[in-house]
């Protein structure tokens, strides 16, 4: 099953704009049957975005990166100069499974990126969700209040399974023929959405390295609000973020450092978080064994308690 993700953030006046393909697709295992071993999938995708954005006439950068992970969907979706963003992965969508473990949008690594998806800032014009049943993951997102920051935001997705290329196309020609009735103005911004600053916590968190092996990229989420993304890296690494405090409760401010990989996967260098804050009566602690060894093998979590 594939997936192609198609979003478009509005130009900013001082930035060029960008037009981004991420692929992150494994092309010896995503090549028809019968086709010789030089039929690459990437290289067919780079065929058809090339293609349709030249009869589109819009003045951008064009960009590609295939084997896409987390990571750079991240950096992709939070970058102001970007108007139009393609992914495209595999991807499957359950309704009927309440552990919610099959609706999973999979990188080439098999990491569940979906999350990731929440970055999406307030210039974002156009969000297409191509493949497996997309538009049953657009319509949970708008449940669950991802772009409630964003009313203006046009989506596109389908219910039924869907090829790649075909899927690429279709969203290409949604775009298109939004921008011929002026329904998506990408010269429009919103800036940057205000948040009281009363409901927020300000917190520093350093992620370390306690072994020999480079620490695994993760998603760090309150609970299932996405806070940010770490990349992968043997070094430690640091990043002070803001937690939602409306609640101004310790159970509130649990926080999961998730892989996105699979609990039958193996073991996961996650690194180990040391959270500080500026409110005294607050400390994180892992949840982890009587030995001191961390619980989960794809996410761990950090319970936040009131000290005593």
């Amino acid at each position: 099953m594939l997936i192609i993700i198609f979003c478009v953030i509005s130009q900013l006046s001082h930035a060029k704009n960008k037009i981004v393909l991420l692929t992150s697709l494994t092309p010896e295992t995503n090549r028809p049957p019968l086709r010789s071993s030089k039929w690459n999938i990437n290289e067919k995708l780079e065929e058809r975005f090339f293609k349709e954005i030249s009869k589109q006439n819009i003045e951008a950068d064009l960009k590609i990166i295939h084997f896409a992970d987390m990571g750079s969907l991240y950096e992709t979706l939070k970058d102001p100069e970007v108007v139009a963003l393609f992914w495209v992965s595999h991807a499957g969508f359950n309704e009927n499974n309440p552990l919610n473990t099959s609706k999973v949008i999979i990188d080439h690594e098999g990491r569940d990126v979906k999350n990731v998806f929440q970055a999406v800032g307030p210039n974002l014009k156009f969000l297409g969700l191509i493949g497996c049943r997309g538009e049953l993951f657009l319509d949970e997102w708008k449940e669950n209040k991802w772009f409630s920051h964003n009313s203006s935001i046009h989506t596109f997705g389908r219910k039924v399974r869907t090829d790649a290329r075909r899927g690429l196309k279709k969203a290409l020609k949604s775009f298109k023929k939004k921008l011929e009735n002026e329904e998506i103005n990408l010269s429009h911004t919103k800036g940057v959405v205000s948040t009281n600053s009363e409901d927020l916590l300000e917190v520093k968190i350093e992620r370390e390295n306690h072994l020999d092996s480079p620490m695994a990229p993760v998603m760090i989420l309150q609970r299932n609000r996405l806070i940010t993304v770490l990349s992968n890296s043997s070094q430690d690494q640091v990043v002070k973020v803001n937690l939602n405090n409306q609640n101004n409760s310790p159970r509130d401010l649990k926080l999961i450092v998730d892989s996105g990989l699979p609990a039958n996967h193996e073991q996961a260098n996650l690194g180990r978080l040391n959270i500080e804050t500026s409110h005294e009566n607050i400390h994180w602690n892992l949840f982890e064994t009587k030995e001191g060894k961390p619980i989960g093998k794809g996410s761990h979590i950090y319970h936040a308690k009131p000290t005593r």
